[in-house]
């Protein structure tokens, strides 16, 4: 009886990259990928990320992979080495691979069918078979979004000048307007961002000169968030209760807002 392929055995050499697409930043790393990842396939590890969790936290070796073939959005997996992670993230590529190629994935806003697990909104989803996860959904609108109170987490964005399209990489446009408007309807009288495209006098500005706008505009909006503070003084930041990543986001945003309003 002859051997069982792998799954990255089975698929054609035209399906295979066998070099994949390495993150900028660790292009000059020692460490290459060593199995065959799916072409187009982003990926980034490291040898030491703090992961939080329930109750305790641990450092680990860490890979990352963004597949585009329809197996998952992101893949992670972890290690004593970061060879290690590389095998544990590649096992799980290889699973959901199977469950793509045998009836498909079965997509739900939820991580598993319990009384209780909260949905996922933004359009993420969770595979039912296999675990996977990847954003296939539209987000769930919620009405009357604009009404709510401006959060904490939005005034800390746009003090750090998340308003502003010249950060359009790392901030998506849709958000960067609906963030602008909705500091303009609660009083936060951040300027209006400067527009590349709209304003001629921009036309040739050298990436010094634009810093230097980029940094004027943010210490403009540092301005507009500590004075809306220092006129709500009923805004008072709340720590998210807890030990996760989300507390840990929600200490630093409570202390630079803090920082803010007493400047």
């Amino acid at each position: 009886m002859g051997k069982v392929k792998s799954c990255s055995e089975q698929i054609s050499t035209k399906e295979i990259c066998l070099m994949a697409i390495i993150r900028s930043h660790l292009t000059g790393h020692p460490y290459k990928p060593r199995r065959e990842w799916p072409d187009q396939a982003h990926v980034q590890w490291g040898g030491h990320g703090l992961v939080f969790g329930e109750g305790k936290s641990y450092n680990t070796a860490f890979f990352e992979a963004f597949p585009r073939d329809g197996t998952a959005g992101f893949i992670r997996g972890e290690g004593a080495t970061i060879a290690d992670a590389e095998d544990n993230a590649f096992a799980q590529w290889e699973k959901f691979f199977e469950c793509k190629s045998h009836g498909g994935h079965q997509w739900g806003r939820s991580r598993r069918r319990a009384v209780g697990d909260k949905p996922y909104t933004n359009g993420g989803c969770f595979c039912r078979r296999c675990g996977a996860f990847e954003t296939v959904m539209q987000p769930i609108v919620e009405l009357g979004g604009w009404k709510k109170p401006i959060s904490d987490m939005e005034l800390d964005a746009i003090s750090l000048g998340s308003t502003w399209n010249m950060n359009s990489q790392k901030v998506p446009e849709k958000f960067q307007k609906r963030l602008f408007l909705r500091a303009r309807v609660f009083g936060v009288n951040i300027p209006k961002p400067p527009s590349f495209d709209e304003y001629e006098e921009f036309a040739g500005t050298r990436k010094r000169e634009m810093r230097a706008l980029y940094r004027e505009y943010v210490s403009s909006c540092e301005r507009a968030v500590a004075q809306y503070l220092k006129d709500k003084p009923e805004q008072e930041s709340a720590v998210i209760e807890g030990v996760g990543t989300e507390r840990l986001f929600s200490c630093l945003v409570a202390s630079r807002l803090k920082k803010l309003k007493e400047s």
